[in-house]
């Protein structure tokens, strides 16, 4: 009875979901989504495998987004913290 309990606890778990980290071949499928203008990264922290702090910046618009903990923010700005 406890297999059982434990399988069906097992069920009812939320999937895990994977955070995108940032690394630089996103920077190829990335778009501002402001104008859908071409992004340029400056990286202020990186480790080996991803950036870690950083932002991306609209060639058009001029806009930035924050990277911070390996996570861009691709909010636009009024929606931001």
């Amino acid at each position: 009875m406890a297999a059982m309990s434990m399988k069906m606890s097992q069920r009812f778990m939320p999937p895990r979901v994977a955070v995108p980290a940032m690394k630089r071949d996103l920077l190829d499928i990335l778009a501002c989504p402001l104008c859908k203008g071409d992004l340029t990264l400056e990286v202020f922290e990186e480790n080996e495998t991803e950036i870690v702090t950083g932002k991306l910046c609209c060639n058009a618009c001029k806009e930035c987004y924050p990277i911070e903990d390996s996570i861009p923010n691709m909010l636009p700005p009024d929606l931001r913290d």
